[in-house]
């Protein structure tokens, strides 16, 4: 799907759910973890990116219309709205 921008917060964070994704607390957040942003209305679920160790994370940056790497500054620690651990992944990451 490629029509999340703009959406309701509920659509994203529904699709999530049925698609197997277990929610978990942001402090429990580990690399390889789906992190779920809001954009311009806070609290509204808009944009996701894989979490990277060493506060990174991967996304897709539509404008520039490229997927990019970059920390996970205090700019987006503060829109963080969500944490998924994809299904069936354990979470046995270690540093």
């Amino acid at each position: 799907r490629t029509d999340y921008t703009w959406q309701p917060a509920g659509i994203l964070i529904n699709e999530l759910r049925k698609a197997g994704f277990r929610e978990k607390s942001e402090t429990k957040a580990l690399p390889g973890d789906v992190g779920v942003f809001w954009l311009a209305k806070r609290g509204l679920a808009q944009h996701v990116a894989i979490l990277l160790p060493e506060n990174r994370m991967l996304h897709a940056f539509q404008k520039i219309g490229k997927t990019v790497e970059h920390e996970m500054d205090v700019r987006w620690t503060r829109r963080l709205c969500a944490v998924y651990a994809f299904p069936e992944v354990e979470d046995t990451w270690q540093p």
